[in-house]
């Protein structure tokens, strides 16, 4: 898992080379501190005992406390990620006495205490579970002290970057980051967004063999934000070289790109693509293989809708798990259209609860697979794989843990 240059946000906190499969950020902070401000700074300096009135230099400390709320906010304004952070700085400065007053003569500082307090993650964390990490590091910050400092005879001023874990989870093309409150930060946070930079996990492609033509498509966003398709040439007993550069062909489909899935007919030489676009749903046909010329479409599907999962079951209808704009979990079932340019037509919303009839609560899924008219999901939360099984039309699920009581 590769991480892309460090890149700043946007004025509106957009995040760069979305969409991505995790991201970390590094957040800045410039401030000062003023003698003036630290009552009993002269009682710091000690007078020597020598009678000849010469002031002896002293130590005075300070602490106070930064803290800051970042969310992660998609296109269709759903919150994906949530996170509190408060640290406790320590200033330590050697003062002396300089024509009748005290003045800063060195300092130092450090932080001393750190609390990361991260409730969405992907998902809405349950109380005690842990975010999903990269490795699954510890949940602790970096600060880095050396960015810049300097002072002046009653003034020390300084700069510093706090760099968070690496979080694993999906994030849509479009993302964007608010601040809700800081006391701390860059001075360039009261206009915007853009003093804070982030690192991103590309997002992983999407992969479909098709043994009958013993060929393997791919599809992944693009560099210019379009979905990208190649084809690669499988057959049983010889694995084909998967590098994106020595695809027997690849096509532009469309123009924007976001997560995606493979559908194919089953059985079929038609190859069909859902992703996720720029607040929505998109859905493109192959009847060729995925090259340039074969492709019918794209059409926007489900606007306002976040992807989740789809499939296509034995009897040729596409399923389709989705989040929509108000941030229910909904299933769609759909089937080809006769109308080429619509390609898909898509029944009526299924709002998907469980059987106790609370909401099914998913921001994303790992598998999504339907056989015979039942649903399976598979959620990794980090610290633990939930299984999921959706019935009656993805209208009543069921969890592996409530069944054993856990």
């Amino acid at each position: 898992m590769a991480l892309t240059n460090w890149r700043s946000l946007t004025s509106q906190g957009v995040i760069a080379d979305t969409p991505a499969a995790g991201f970390r950020y590094r957040y800045g902070a410039d401030f000062e501190v003023y003698l003036g401000d630290s009552p009993g700074a002269w009682a710091a300096v000690s007078w020597s005992a020598l009678g000849a009135g010469i002031p002896t230099p002293g130590m005075h400390t300070t602490s106070f406390k930064g803290r800051w709320r970042l969310r992660v906010i998609t296109p269709a304004e759903e919150t994906i990620f949530q996170q509190e952070v408060e640290l406790t700085y320590w200033f330590v400065a050697l003062l002396t006495a300089m024509f009748g007053g005290v003045a800063f003569s060195l300092f130092t500082w450090w932080i001393s205490a750190e609390k990361i307090t991260t409730t969405v993650c992907g998902h809405e964390l349950a109380e005690g579970e842990r975010p999903a990490t990269l490795g699954g590091m510890a949940e602790v910050g970096f600060a880095d002290p050396a960015s810049g400092a300097d002072y002046t005879t009653d003034t020390a001023y300084f700069m510093t970057e706090w760099t968070s874990p690496i979080y694993l989870f999906n994030i849509p093309a479009g993302s964007r980051i608010k601040i809700d409150f800081h006391n701390i930060g860059y001075s360039k946070l009261a206009s915007s967004l853009a003093a804070i930079q982030t690192q991103v996990i590309a997002a992983t492609g999407a992969f479909c063999r098709l043994p009958g033509y013993g060929m393997l498509v791919g599809a992944r966003a693009g560099d210019t934000a379009g979905m990208e398709a190649y084809a690669w040439h499988a057959p049983w007993g010889d694995p084909p070289d998967l590098e994106w550069g020595d695809a027997l062909w690849s096509s532009g489909v469309g123009s924007s790109g976001g997560r995606a899935v493979w559908v194919p007919y089953v059985g079929g030489g038609r190859v069909a693509l859902l992703w996720e676009g720029l607040g929505a749903l998109l859905y493109a046909e192959s009847n060729n293989l995925a090259d340039a010329e074969g492709w019918e479409g794209p059409t926007t599907v489900l606007p306002g809708h976040t992807l989740l999962g789809a499939d296509r079951d034995t009897d040729g209808t596409l399923w389709i798990l989705a989040r929509n704009a108000d941030g229910q979990v909904v299933g769609y079932r759909a089937a080809r259209s006769l109308n080429r340019d619509l390609l898909l037509r898509v029944g009526p919303p299924t709002v998907c609860r469980m059987a106790d009839g609370s909401p099914l609560n998913l921001t994303s899924a790992d598998y999504f697979e339907v056989d015979h008219g039942v649903a399976h999901v598979v959620v990794d939360r980090g610290n633990r794989l939930d299984y999921y099984q959706g019935m009656n039309g993805m209208a009543t699920w069921h969890r592996h843990q409530d069944e054993e009581g856990g």
